[in-house]
């Protein structure tokens, strides 16, 4: 009989690179295993814009993150930097905090008369609003949902292009308490093992503040640890269904080790 437990995936290379002026998240030569999805994240130096994204060598569309899915080859992906020109400079340094069930807190900086966000959920812009400020709290939100939104600069008559800003993932906090979970997590914060409890536990996921799976674990017991060891520092979705179909959500802080 064959020992599955003694079998590993095939792993494969990213190769991410950069000219001056900016950064990519991770970089190097990044090891990913088969089937895996894996995003990287840009980041353009004060007064620099990204010019061009190379995938395996081919021109994309210019965004603050590029995503392989399901991977099952080698690639590489290289992000250009380039000085930004013009009396309207688009925003910088597109982040999110305050994230909740129902609203986010959207943060730039930028020096521009008006600023209009364009945002929705699974890639649909379908919302609009705009500010004179270098930040603005969405609300009205939809629970545990994977959230994008794009920013540009308007200068009298002036305009920029459209800035991708960071993506993020709505908590399950607010959702009708008849279809929610309750759940301990321990302990949290932690940067090696989470323990997950809870009556009729069937599945265990956890979500970076991008909205990706980074973990699934299936249970059939009341008790259940993942490890997280792997993981970057940060904040993390937690989101547990029992058997019945229920969900519930919590965040957990995984440390640096």
């Amino acid at each position: 009989m064959l020992d599955f437990t003694t079998l590993t995936l095939p792993t494969y290379i990213i190769n991410a690179s950069t000219s001056d002026h900016g950064s990519i998240n991770p970089e190097g030569e990044v090891e990913v295993q088969e089937g895996e999805t894996i995003t990287f994240s840009f980041k353009p130096d004060e007064g620099f814009e990204i010019g061009e994204i190379l995938v395996d060598g081919e021109s994309v569309e210019l965004a603050s993150s590029y995503t392989f899915s399901n991977v099952i080859e080698d690639h590489s992906i290289k992000v250009t930097f380039v000085e930004m020109t013009g009396p309207c400079l688009p925003p910088l340094n597109l982040i999110v905090s305050e994230i909740d069930a129902s609203s986010a807190r959207l943060n730039w900086q930028g020096g521009a008369d008006v600023y209009i966000i364009i945002y929705g959920v699974d890639g649909n812009y379908n919302h609009a609003i705009s500010t004179s400020e270098n930040s603005i709290v969405l609300d009205d939100l939809i629970p545990t949902s994977n959230y994008v939104w794009k920013i540009k600069s308007v200068c009298g008559e002036l305009e920029t292009r459209f800035v991708d800003g960071q993506p993020f993932f709505t908590s399950g906090h607010g959702v009708d308490e008849n279809n929610s979970v309750a759940f301990s997590l321990w302990p949290n914060p932690t940067n090696e093992t989470l323990t997950i409890a809870s009556d009729n536990l069937k599945r265990v996921e956890l979500y970076d503040v991008l909205g990706q799976l980074v973990i699934v674990k299936e249970s059939q017991d009341v008790t259940t640890s993942v490890d997280v060891s792997n993981l970057k520092a940060g904040l993390y979705l937690v989101r547990v269904t029992d058997t019945k179909g229920n969900v519930g959500i919590e965040k957990a802080m995984i440390t640096p080790r």
